[in-house]
């Protein structure tokens, strides 16, 4: 590597942003992000690098996001350019006073070291699941439940059931850690009198109004497999006719800790992607938050009941910005 070429290569933002760069990415599982810049690295006329950037959609939220790291290989000077590119996102996100920066990288290419040289740790997997629907396995309801489909379901009563589905992984909002990983990347304001149950109630609040609007003008069909016992929903899986690129799930399977292990899951999917091809869909995609050392299960509900293949996987990594 010569002095020379790491002195002429710069690094600064490309003034239009290709617009594929700039929409809900699925690999985010469904974070939303406000506008994207993209920052390259130049030696002379050629783009040798380039890394994206963007804000998380949400006011209460300073976390910022840096994924799309790519350096062209065989290069000289390039060595440390990852670093650099990354370090360059950095300081853009701190003059918005960022705090919390989310990574996202394609797994198995090698991109994990430089981020973890500069202070990030691995938090989930991705994975992004795909179907050829004319090619569906036909799978029995089980009889312990009553299924209803509906495409207006009742938004107080699912808000509370996807609240109950998602509430057992959020105990590191309240909880402490021995550790104090998620504190020191999170720093949510535990002690504060009454934060576990507004949180929950935001949470209720948005899946409610979501639910709500449903099948609304200039919004896509959409139905829910709902799973009643004893008068009450156990577990669900949403469908809907998806745009160009979108997935085609909002909540995709949740089902109740006790309901598990008898087959719902797989029967409830299997139920929505029929939905989807009696729509005129030829294929379906659906994004999942896995853990780094296993899949979640509804990975194995999608591959092996429900004939499903991997399309990606990709690596979340996280880092928390102190304030100097």
């Amino acid at each position: 590597m010569s002095d020379t070429a790491i002195q002429d290569t710069i690094i600064e933002p490309l003034a239009t942003v290709p617009a594929r760069l700039l929409g809900v990415r699925r690999e985010l599982n469904l974070l939303r992000y406000g506008p994207s810049e993209l920052l390259v690295a130049r030696r002379g006329e050629e783009i040798i690098g380039a890394v994206r950037l963007a804000q998380r959609d949400d006011p209460e939220l300073r976390h910022g996001l840096i994924t799309d790291l790519t350096v062209e290989a065989g290069q000289e000077g390039t060595a440390d350019l990852p670093e650099r590119l990354i370090e360059a996102a950095e300081q853009r996100l701190r003059t918005h006073e960022v705090t919390k920066i989310d990574a996202l990288i394609l797994d198995g290419q090698g991109l994990a070291l430089p981020f973890y040289n500069l202070g990030y740790w691995s938090s989930r997997r991705t994975v992004v699941l795909g179907w050829d629907l004319t090619n569906l396995a036909d799978i029995p309801l089980p009889d312990h439940v009553r299924i209803v489909e509906t495409p207006h379901p009742d938004p107080v009563e699912i808000g509370r059931l996807v609240l109950n589905s998602y509430q057992p992984y959020w105990t590191w909002w309240k909880d402490p850690r021995k550790d104090r990983k998620w504190y020191r990347v999170e720093l949510q304001p535990t002690d504060l009198p009454g934060f576990a149950e507004r949180a929950a109630a935001r949470v209720r609040a948005s899946v409610e109004a979501a639910i709500g609007s449903a099948n609304g003008p200039g919004e896509p069909k959409q139905t829910y497999f709902i799973a009643y016992h004893d008068g009450r929903p156990v577990a669900l899986c949403d469908a809907k006719v998806p745009g160009d690129g979108e997935d085609a799930f909002d909540w995709g399977v949740l089902v109740l800790r006790d309901f598990g292990g008898k087959g719902l899951a797989s029967a409830l999917l299997s139920r929505a992607l029929h939905w989807l091809r009696d729509q005129g869909q030829t294929t379906a995609d659906l994004t999942v938050t896995s853990g780094l050392d296993d899949y979640d299960p509804i990975v194995y509900v999608a591959t092996v009941a429900n004939r499903a293949q991997i399309r990606g996987e990709f690596l979340n990594l996280v880092k928390r910005l102190f304030d100097d």
